[in-house]
């Protein structure tokens, strides 16, 4: 008995080696970042920050590993997803259960916004102030998103993007009195000759001074090119460039082949950067904690980040599809739901929605008796595009990396985080640990920087569980709501687009964590 267990055990551990392993390198992580905290925050050679930096350096190789398999990732998996899907959707199903998709992952990005902005769990531990960014209208970022969707140089986009710059223009000139004089501190002064006020013709009359103040107007000055890779226009490209090639048929397989190659390539190279993860996440969790002042901020704002992604995917979860349901169909969603609690667990369990395909696709033609022509196109089609818990997972986690470091929330960085969201994630390949890739995606596509995603990566592995659940049960409703739609039309006849072999599907299960 005690043999089968052990045995049980072993294999339980050998089938989720990567999950065990992450899971030792999240714990290894916090106890060296809890031992060391003390340690560093006393250090003077080398100061805390740059003892962080060091202790953290196999996360950063790590990081840049997987920043440097971006580009070839992204634009051969949104390329394919659009070529490979273009030959089938051609039918009334095919688009109906498209836009059913599209609108769902555009409601998760939005619901993730707006749970991120409303609990604001970056701002219990803010890092520091990013510089004034100076002021741009909420017109000038919407033109920036556009002028960046359309990028004049497809190599230049790999390595800069656009953004509206202004320059200062002197107004006028007053006087103010202010309360900080000669008995002030050197950093209090300090900080009043590093502002725009025109020092030293500063008078004082005891503790007060009165200083000249300099206004001034920021005014329109061109278009400049910022460092960073334009991850929308070179999204934006494998899109209208995947939608052509689909179209070509015969003719275009040949650069298909080729793509499905480099995603092929990529997605090996991916895995591999996969197995040293586990070391990269425990320097990068105890990098990030001994580099905080107190630990308990990094605790509480990683906890409300965790609320905050649970709360939405609970949300979107039981409320937007039973809802969406309700609506489509006049039907009790919580009875649809009964049918479809298997497949939830399992996707919970794999952490793969093409894994648990054939589960899904067993208990929706048994449970909730929809007919194998809607099935068998809508759900495949689900566990490739439908990736809602992505989308609001991705969208969380960029406006809490923003909120970490003080970044302005403008309303073109919110819409471009949100179309990013939906982009990537509509576009997103079956790699294990897609989480940790595609959310680079987002914050570089967005400018906010990558070293704050440590902690983040830590608990990664369960939220990909919760997220791959939600995903099946949006694939599930999706055929619930289509089934009602088209069941009278199979019964006397199916569309052309139902007729799809599912392949490929099978070789996809491995578990993402």
């Amino acid at each position: 008995m005690i043999r089968r267990r052990c045995s049980d055990l072993f294999q339980f551990i050998k089938q989720h080696l990567i999950l065990f392993l992450i899971l030792v390198g999240v714990l290894c992580g916090f106890l060296l970042g809890a031992l060391l905290h003390s340690t560093v925050q006393s250090s003077t050679d080398p100061p805390p920050k740059e003892f962080a930096m060091l202790l953290s350096f196999p996360g950063e190789i790590l990081i840049r590993i997987l920043k440097l398999l971006v580009l070839p990732l992204i634009i051969s998996s949104v390329l394919l997803a659009v070529a490979e899907l273009d030959a089938k959707q051609s039918g009334k199903l095919g688009k109906r259960t498209l836009l059913y998709y599209l609108t769902t992952t555009i409601l998760a990005a939005i619901l993730g916004i707006v749970l991120v902005v409303s609990i604001k769990p970056g701002e219990a531990n803010v890092k520091h102030t990013k510089p004034d960014e100076g002021n741009i209208e909420p017109l000038d970022s919407i033109l920036d998103l556009i002028r960046n969707l359309f990028p004049d140089n497809l190599v230049d986009a790999a390595f800069t993007s656009v953004k509206t710059k202004y320059k200062e223009i002197p107004t006028n000139y007053s006087f103010e009195e202010t309360k900080i004089g000669s008995n002030s501190s050197a950093e209090d002064m300090y900080k009043i000759v590093g502002s725009k006020k025109l020092n030293p013709w500063m008078f004082f009359k005891g503790r007060n001074a009165t200083e000249i103040l300099m206004k001034v107007k920021y005014e329109y000055d061109g278009i400049a090119k910022v460092p960073g890779t334009n991850m929308l226009g070179l999204i934006m490209f494998s899109v209208v460039f995947g939608y052509i090639l689909g179209r070509m048929g015969e003719v275009g397989q040949p650069m298909v082949v080729f793509f499905r190659i480099l995603l092929d390539v990529t997605m090996n190279m991916v895995t591999l950067a996969i197995w040293i993860s586990p070391i990269g996440i425990c320097f990068l969790v105890a990098g990030a904690i001994v580099n905080a002042k107190d630990i308990g901020d990094v605790f509480e704002s990683l906890a409300l980040y965790i609320v905050t992604c649970i709360t939405g995917l609970i949300i979107h979860s039981f409320v937007v599809y039973p809802s969406l349901y309700f609506i489509f169909t006049r039907k009790s969603p919580f009875k649809f739901f009964s049918g479809m609690i298997e497949p939830a667990v399992t996707a919970f369990g794999t952490s793969s929605s093409a894994a648990t395909l054939p589960v899904t696709i067993t208990c929706m033609e048994k449970n909730n008796k929809i007919s194998p022509k809607i099935t068998r196109f809508v759900l495949p089609v689900g566990a490739t595009l439908n990736m809602d818990g992505g989308a609001l997972y991705e969208a969380i986690t960029a406006i809490y990396v923003a909120q970490l470091n003080n970044y302005e929330l403008t309303f073109g960085r919110i819409l471009l985080i949100c179309i990013v969201a939906t982009l990537v994630s509509m576009g997103a390949a079956g790699v294990p640990a897609g989480g940790l890739v595609y959310v680079i995606v987002v914050l570089e596509a967005c400018g906010l920087p990558t070293d704050d995603i440590g902690p983040i990566l830590a608990i990664e592995w369960f939220l990909d569980r919760v997220r791959t659940a939600v995903n099946v049960m949006g694939d599930c409703y999706c055929a619930g709501v289509m089934s009602h739609w088209f069941q009278d039309e199979f019964e006397h006849g199916s569309p052309d687009e139902t007729e799809i072999v599912i392949n490929n599907h099978n070789k996809s299960e491995q578990t993402s964590f």
